[in-house]
């Protein structure tokens, strides 16, 4: 059987406005062709990954009820409102004219429903953060229902977990503060008993980000994913004006597909808690210190041309220590850099292959 469309659940949506909601997918793998292939000459024989959203009415066909052949597996199921991995916009399951450039192995292809004015109801497809496509007006039906359509063995699609709309860096908000000791690794190495803080970790083996919140259940902390993937701290916005622009502008291009390699620059925005940058600590592996793998800072205020390069790991403290086998180091950014700013870039200069995530 052929063009199974599979919908996602209601819980993968809690949380979010009846009105306004987001949800993304990670292209997995999909069905392979060969390097000098055309890909237009390629459209027309492939049955390619379709990802949007369908029609709550929508009722799969009964078994034994299903037109199998090579037209119908290229084809879309009607109530269906999204893209295909040819760049191709389909409004109520039909092909329109509009087009980009698609999506690849390894993108993450986001769909915002959006129902807050009626008479202009959307369907918005972003790639790796580039909004790259919409379907605007009444034609568009409320309730849709995202899904993914898979007409191949090799065709893998996985929802992503944590927070939707990447490409706007990593939005940290107010249930990601808590209060915890700070204990500093510079001179005059300052110490607070009850900081305002946010301890993330990014997790290589799991490819995942989590950040420490309050529990429910007892007094202490506990770990909660926010986002999936290196690149969840991926932002759109780019040192040179000139590039950022020009990239955006290649994603509306039906030649060039959205690049979804592997971001060397991570984006932490702190607008959303309401409060600002005093001090920053980057703890990593003791090898990464040996290496002199170094790493950079800069932030909105200081500009991409004004940075702070991790020369200086220090080992930790005993009382900082998880386990006696602790082998992390730790850098510190000081506060006359980062005080008052809200935006935090973290560039990787030296690329360590042993952070790589099975999609990149």
């Amino acid at each position: 059987d052929v063009g199974k469309v599979v919908r996602v659940l209601a819980s993968a949506m809690h949380g979010q406005e009846s009105k306004l909601q987001n949800i993304d997918f990670t292209i997995l793998s999909i069905c392979k062709t060969s390097e000098d292939e055309d890909v237009d000459a390629v459209d027309a024989f492939i049955a390619p990954i379709y990802v949007g959203a369908i029609s709550a009415k929508y009722m799969p066909e009964k078994e034994g009820e299903q037109i199998k052949g090579l037209e119908k597996r290229a084809g879309c199921v009607d109530g269906f409102f999204g893209c295909d991995e040819y760049g191709h916009l389909y409004l109520n399951g039909h092909r329109t004219e509009d087009r980009f450039g698609g999506f690849r192995k390894g993108s993450t292809v986001g769909v915002e429903l959006d129902y807050v004015d009626d008479a202009k109801r959307a369907v918005t497809i972003i790639v790796d953060g580039l909004r790259v496509g919409s379907l605007r007006g009444r034609e568009v039906e409320e309730n849709l229902i995202p899904c993914v359509i898979m007409n191949g063995m090799m065709q893998v699609v996985r929802v992503n977990l944590g927070r939707p709309r990447r490409g706007k860096g990593m939005l940290l908000t107010d249930r990601d503060v808590i209060n915890l000791p700070w204990r500093s690794y510079i001179p005059p190495y300052k110490r607070d008993s009850d900081s305002t803080l946010i301890d993330l970790e990014y997790n290589v083996g799991k490819d995942r980000w989590f950040t420490k919140v309050k529990s429910e259940e007892t007094e202490g902390h506990r770990q909660e994913c926010i986002y999936e993937g290196w690149n969840a701290a991926f932002s759109t916005r780019y040192r040179d004006k000139h590039l950022e622009y020009l990239n955006k502008v290649m994603a509306f291009s039906h030649k060039n597909p959205v690049d979804s390699k592997r971001t060397n620059i991570w984006c932490f925005n702190l607008t959303l808690t309401g409060k600002f940058l005093e001090s920053v600590q980057l703890f990593r592996s003791k090898r990464v210190a040996s290496q002199l793998a170094w790493m950079s800072f800069y932030t909105d205020f200081t500009g991409h041309q004004r940075r702070k390069v991790a020369i200086k790991f220090s080992p930790l403290r005993q009382e900082d220590k998880a386990d006696e086998n602790d082998g992390q180091v730790v850098t510190e950014v000081e506060e006359a850099f980062v005080y008052g700013a809200t935006v935090l870039y973290v560039c990787f200069n030296g690329e360590d292959p042993q952070n790589f995530s099975p999609e990149y």
